[in-house]
């Protein structure tokens, strides 16, 4: 998770960053870190309007702090309209992450495109 923590320091930089595609990346294999990293970057990222993290499989499945994290970042995400999580695990660690992530849904007013298929959230 090392390289995803290096990119998730890096994206808070990008604060006019518009689309961000990390699908298919196995964020989150080993451990929790580069999760919880890209969350806390992603909340300097107001601008964004596009956000794909599917098919990582992981970011839900090695522990809560990771989606925890970004779910609390979507509150700061008012100009996403599509956001893609599925494919990522959310839920099978435990049900905090996925309520982090359903409490950060409700600041989504423009989000006009949302998968969360293929996860444990039920």
């Amino acid at each position: 998770d090392s390289g995803v923590v290096a990119i998730g320091l890096s994206l808070g930089r990008f604060i006019k960053l518009k689309t961000l595609k990390l699908g298919g990346n196995y964020i989150g294999l080993t451990k929790d870190a580069g999760t919880v990293a890209l969350g806390q970057s992603l909340a300097n990222c107001t601008d964004l309007t596009y956000l794909d993290l599917s098919g990582n499989r992981y970011i839900g499945s090695t522990g809560e702090q990771g989606i925890t994290t970004l779910g609390q970042a979507l509150s700061n995400l008012l100009f996403l309209t599509y956001l893609n999580l599925a494919f990522n695990g959310i839920g099978l660690a435990g049900d905090a992450g996925t309520v982090a992530l359903g409490q950060g849904l409700q600041y989504l007013k423009r989000l006009s495109y949302l998968n969360l298929a293929n996860n444990y959230v039920g």
